[in-house]
């Protein structure tokens, strides 16, 4: 299994920050795909609008995230 994208860092004011996204989140689902690699993660921002489901410690969450 390929590693799952990591969120290494966020941007103050970015679209990531106001969604409550942190470094070191974990990305498990990316538009409705499992397991998303880096490149689609990029492909799905450029549509304008990303919903993430995210693993943080024992935790999972949906974040929407809008250009």
């Amino acid at each position: 299994a390929r590693p799952l994208p990591v969120l290494t860092q966020v941007a103050p004011g970015s679209a990531a920050d106001r969604a409550g996204l942190r470094a070191g989140d974990v990305v498990v689902e990316a538009n409705g795909t499992v397991d998303p690699n880096s490149a689609q993660l990029a492909e799905f921002a450029k549509g304008g609008s990303l919903l993430l489901r995210v693993k943080r410690s024992d935790a999972f969450f949906y974040a929407a995230l809008k250009k």
